[in-house]
C-alpha cells in the first residue's frame, strides 16, 4: 500500500512539474524527476522551481526531494526518501540556485536513518547527442562538522546518498 501511495504522489509530483510554468528560464534545465539506477536500485531526485519569487531578492529558488527504491520486476520497494505523506509539511532536502549554468546549494540528507549531515550539492548539465535524455552530473560534498539530528538519536558517519553521480532526466 505504502509503494502504491509513493507511485501516487510520484505521479502527481511529475504533472505539477511538467504543467508549472517556468518562471526563471535558467531554472527551466533542472526542473523535474532525474534517476541514477545502479544494479536493481533507483536514486531519484525531484527539482522544482518556486513558485513566487523571494522577497528580498526576486529570484525564483529550486527545491528538491530524493527517494531510493529498490526494483524486483515491476515493483519497487522504497528504501528511504524525503517524500512526506499528507498531512506533514514537505520541506526540501536542498534548495539552491542557478549561476553561470550550475544549480549549486545547501542539501541535508534527512530521511529516516539518514545521517542528518549537511553539504553542498552542485548540479552540472552534461553535453549529450542530438534526441539523446538530458543529464546532469550530481556531486555533493560534506560540511564538515555540520549535522542535524534530535538529541539521543543514532546516525551514521557519512551520506547515505550518492555522492557523485551522473542522473538521466526522466
Amino acid at each position: 500500500m505504502k509503494t502504491l501511495y509513493i507511485k501516487i504522489c510520484l505521479l502527481l509530483i511529475a504533472s505539477y512539474t511538467a504543467s508549472g510554468q517556468i518562471h526563471d528560464p535558467a531554472n527551466a534545465p533542472f526542473v523535474g524527476t532525474w534517476a541514477y539506477q545502479s544494479g536493481n536500485q533507483i536514486f531519484r531526485l525531484f527539482i522544482t522551481e518556486d513558485q513566487m519569487p523571494n522577497s528580498y531578492n526576486g529570484k525564483y529558488y529550486l527545491h528538491a526531494n530524493y527517494q531510493m527504491v529498490q526494483t524486483s520486476g515491476n515493483f519497487e520497494t522504497v528504501l528511504y526518501t524525503t517524500i512526506l505523506e499528507a498531512p506533514y509539511d514537505q520541506l526540501s532536502a536542498f534548495s539552491g540556485g542557478v549561476n553561470n549554468g550550475t544549480l549549486s546549494g545547501m542539501f541535508q540528507e534527512g530521511h529516516t536513518g539518514s545521517s542528518g549531515i549537511i553539504g553542498n550539492l552542485s548540479l552540472t548539465p552534461i553535453s549529450t547527442c542530438n534526441g539523446c535524455p538530458a543529464k546532469l552530473s550530481y556531486n555533493l560534498l560534506r560540511s564538515e562538522g555540520v549535522r542535524v539530528h534530535e538529541e539521543g538519536e543514532t546516525y551514521v558517519n557519512d551520506f547515505v546518498v550518492p555522492t557523485s553521480i551522473e542522473l538521466t532526466k526522466q
